[in-house]
């Protein structure tokens, strides 16, 4: 039991830290804005939703990958 929690957190992990990649960077984004652009909501901000879906979701996957 004791591994299987080992192995469930060493895999959620990366997620974890692709998806806090996504607040980090030059221009402050808020956690809705990021949510809100990542599922499509209404009300978030263009530049918001740009910076999330055209630079730092890209940048955060190609990183993932990379480091695979």
């Amino acid at each position: 039991m004791r591994q299987k929690a080992f192995w469930g957190g060493l895999l959620l992990l990366p997620l974890g830290v692709v998806f806090a990649s996504l607040f980090v960077g030059r221009y402050p984004v808020s956690f809705g804005e990021v949510v809100g652009a990542l599922f499509g909501f209404q009300g978030v901000p263009p530049t918001a939703r740009t910076l999330v879906l055209s630079v730092r979701l890209p940048r955060a996957l190609g990183a993932a990958l990379v480091g695979m």
